[in-house]
Parts: C-alpha cells; structure tokens; sequence
C-alpha cells in the first residue's frame, strides 16, 4: 500500500540479479551491527562467497526492502524483534495493558521493523535468507543449541545494544555516532546525514531504547549482569576449547558477535571502526570503566581471545 517499495525497486541496486551474476550472496547490513556481525563473521568462517553492501542507519531502509518487499512476495524477518522498552515492560509485568491506539502503533512499528530489519541476504539461486540466524546456519558451520539461541537472541543481543545506546548517545559521545555513520560515506550522504538523517534516527532511537532514563538503564543494565553471570557458568563449565568441544562452532560465534559491542574487541566489524572505539574508551571515562568491568568477565575474557584468535 505504500509507495516506498516501488521507490526501492527503482532506485536501489537489483541484488537478485546480482547474486545470480556474481554467484555470491548479496547481504545488505548495518555495518556495525551485532546481528550484521554474526551473520558476516559465520558465512566467512563457513567459506561461502559473500558481497557485503553495508549502509547506515536509515540509509539501509530502501536497500533493504528492494529485497523484503519483493513484486507481491514478502520476506520478513521472524527473529530478533526491536521492540520499544515501554512495550517489553508491559509483556514483562502484565501490568497496566496498552491502549488500543499504543496496539496499534506497535503493530505499525513492528510492520515497519520487519520490512526494514537487518541482515537480510538474497542467494545466488534467488532464495531470501531473512535474519541473521538463517544466515549464520547457512554457513555450514556446526549449529547452536536451542536454548543457548533464545539466551543470546531474547537476553544478550537486545539488553547490550540498550546498554550500548545508553552510552554511544550521551551528550559527550554523539559525535562519535556521528561519525560512525558517516564514516566512507558518499559527500552527498554525509550532508543529508548531518542535515536531517542523523537527528531524525537519533531521535527515533532515543525513544525506542529510553537511553537517559535511569530507571529503565539500570534495569536493562541488571538483567545484562544476569545474563552474562549465566554466560559464565556456561563458558568455565565448557569441556574442549570451545563451547561445543575443540572445534569452533555457531555458538562461539553468536555469543562472540551478540557480547561484542559492551566489549568494543579491536577487530569487532573487521576493525572498520576501531578508531572510533578507541577513541570512546579513552574519552570517557564512565564509558571505560563499564567496558572494563564486562571484559573482566569469564565471558568478555573469552569474547576477547576469540576476536583476536579468529
């Protein structure tokens, strides 16, 4: 019913043809997104020939339904829902019932969130992998356990990119972000960004993931603690080298990819940003401090070497 997908379909590249042209996987990403990450860092340990077209935040938009909303056929993701802090604490504590015109709004956003959602992938024989967890299976790689997937994909890849805003959105920091948009972008793109395109996304982030309210940080910052205690347990008690014995695995990567961005590892994103990591961990010193405390962790210990191992 919108106009948007038939201006996706005319102003972004066809990646179903070029998938089939280049027998490659065609996979529009985030650049630094953790979902994006586990999705990339698998298909390359699996060896499959991947072209990666990555995009910033709100640039990714129309790239990405040129594949979901594809002529009369739908590809959305059913995994890793972005779903609004207000809306997560009403499912949480079955208190006050949102209103029908907040179900609504959900609804509409979550519609949105799936047409838009990052990684989605187009193989060279015309298939759509929707989500990273399709794509990180396809990398042939041995898969994850179940109940370590719902930990990593309901727990730790939501509560850290929460944890991660809280501090990439200060006052103090927001130029970083800035530049990590913007970073070997087009002229033309960086002036739309620092017109309008950056505020707008900052905004709509900032009401999504409620950065300065400290209620709902301590509370997303409590259930990472929960998590990556449960992380620990899981990790000292492995029986080889790694997760699922002494060969690398799905799981190694997931939990790596998901813990990543409350770590800031050098080569997370392939060291595309590390500069501007660096430059935060330096900067800020509330931001230095929490990183250290989740690296000092039998978890972030492990993230670490695994970064630097592979």
């Amino acid at each position: 019913k919108s106009v948007l997908p038939w201006v996706a379909k005319t102003f972004t590249p066809n990646y179903f043809k070029l998938a089939k042209d280049q027998q490659a996987i065609q996979m529009v990403t985030i650049s630094f997104s953790h979902y994006c990450e586990l999705a990339v860092w698998a298909l390359e340990k699996g060896g499959k020939k991947l072209v990666e077209h990555d995009y910033a935040p709100g640039q990714h938009a129309l790239p990405v339904m040129r594949i979901r909303v594809y002529d009369r056929e739908r590809h959305f993701s059913q995994s890793s829902r972005l779903m609004g802090v207000k809306e997560k604490e009403t499912l949480e504590n079955c208190g006050v019932p949102l209103t029908e015109e907040e179900r609504k709004k959900s609804k509409r956003r979550d519609a949105a969130a799936r047409a838009t959602a990052v990684p989605v992938a187009v193989l060279p024989d015309g298939r759509v992998l929707t989500d990273s967890w399709e794509l990180a299976e396809y990398s042939g790689l041995p898969s994850i356990p179940p109940d370590l997937k719902v930990l990593l994909d309901n727990e730790l890849g939501p509560l850290n990119r929460q944890a991660v805003y809280s501090i990439m959105l200060k006052p103090a920091n927001i130029q970083l972000f800035h530049r990590l948009c913007t970073t070997n972008r087009h002229w033309l793109f960086r002036s739309f960004w620092h017109a309008y395109l950056g505020n707008y996304v900052i905004k709509i982030m900032k009401k999504v993931f409620r950065p300065f309210d400290e209620v709902a940080v301590t509370k997303c910052k409590g259930s990472l603690q929960q998590t990556f205690n449960r992380l620990d347990r899981l990790v000292a008690d492995r029986k080889g080298t790694y997760l699922l014995g002494d060969e690398l695995s799905l799981a190694d990567i997931a939990l790596a990819s998901l813990a990543a961005p409350i770590l800031l590892p050098p080569l997370y994103c392939g060291g595309k940003y590390t500069a501007q990591f660096q430059e935060l961990y330096l900067s800020d010193p509330d931001a230095r401090a929490e990183i250290d405390k989740w690296r000092s962790t039998i978890t972030g210990q492990y993230v670490m070497k695994l970064y630097a191992d592979h």
